[in-house]
């Protein structure tokens, strides 16, 4: 009877979660939500989401085979259908946290561009548009092959070191 349970709330848990990963795509693109709504709610927590139910269904599955009970079948497809967008998340969260933030990249370190753009919108006027402190470290340390900011002149892609050009 609790396997029952675990394996219908595991394999729940697991096919919400991959709705959640595959509407924040397609809400994004048809324009039903921003970026932050697809990416953070939807595609990050649906992973975790999966994960759970993944998890959940897992300990179904073996307490169902240990007993010899029924929920056996739910509790698989809850592990196959949460192990998937559990291990997209999983890969895109590694992948993401390997880089810098994208928002940190500048040729002129000592003297960085301003945010034009973002000063001109209603949510940041008045608003501190500084670079922070350390910035100009974690671009050195984010791009350490690169000699942005160290006044050398920057060479061509070719001549630079396979590992630098994004290669192995």
């Amino acid at each position: 009877m609790v396997t029952r349970w675990l394996a219908r709330l595991g394999c729940g848990l697991a096919v919400t979660g991959l709705v959640m990963e595959l509407a924040s795509g397609f809400g994004y693109s048809h324009g039903w939500w921003g970026l932050r709504v697809a990416l953070r709610y939807l595609f990050a927590y649906g992973g975790i989401v999966a994960g759970t139910g993944c998890v959940a269904a897992l300990v179904a599955f073996l307490l169902a085979r240990g007993a010899r009970s029924s929920g056996a079948l739910p509790a698989g497809v809850g592990i196959v259908l949460g192990l998937v967008p559990t291990l997209l998340f999983i890969h895109q969260y590694r992948l993401a946290r390997a880089v810098p933030p994208i928002n940190d990249i500048s040729t002129d370190l000592q003297n960085p561009p301003p945010y034009v753009a973002a000063a001109q919108n209603d949510f940041w006027k008045g608003k501190d548009m500084a670079y922070p402190a350390g910035w100009a470290d974690s671009v050195r340390r984010g791009y350490p092959c690169c000699p942005v900011g160290r006044g050398a002149p920057s060479r061509s892609p070719a001549r630079r070191p396979r590992r630098c050009r994004g290669g192995s």
